[in-house]
């Protein structure tokens, strides 16, 4: 068992884990593309995924702040949920890059707007977990 805090500490090695690895496979990728239409591109994918990840983290962070007990198990860091979204998402990932009918542009692009937004989601457990006591006794009062 471990606490609330160590969760929301497990939760950001998972999400900076995540975002470190497909970031660094799109930038191994990306020089032969470097220039503003892939610039461009890699902020279109970066955009949305910024945003629905800060909106995932935050409910995350929310949920284990109100969990009922302060020790839980390792696991819960995660609903079982969000262990389906990452089995299929890391699924489609080996597949794409195994096709070799994806561009490697694609890929380039891609993964590096991706890859950045996962990693800013865990940058942002990081800065919770900061301040945890303060954001803690807020979240608790936050609607969804």
């Amino acid at each position: 068992m471990v606490s609330r805090r160590a969760l929301i500490g497990i939760s950001a090695l998972v999400w900076l884990w995540a975002g470190y690895s497909v970031l660094r496979i799109g930038v191994a990728e990306y020089s032969p593309f470097v220039g503003p239409v892939a610039f461009a591109l890699t902020a279109l994918v970066f955009a949305p995924f910024f945003v629905m990840f800060q909106k995932l983290a935050r409910k995350n962070r929310v949920r284990i702040s109100n969990m009922p007990t302060e020790r839980n198990n390792p696991l819960t860091f995660f609903t079982v949920r969000s262990y389906v979204i990452i089995a299929f998402m890391m699924t489609l990932g080996i597949v794409l890059r195994s096709i070799p009918a994806v561009p490697r542009f694609f890929i380039a692009f891609f993964y590096v707007g991706l890859g950045s937004a996962l990693f800013l989601a865990g940058v942002s457990y990081v800065l919770y977990l900061v301040r945890f006591q303060r954001y803690a006794e807020a979240d608790t009062r936050a609607t969804f």
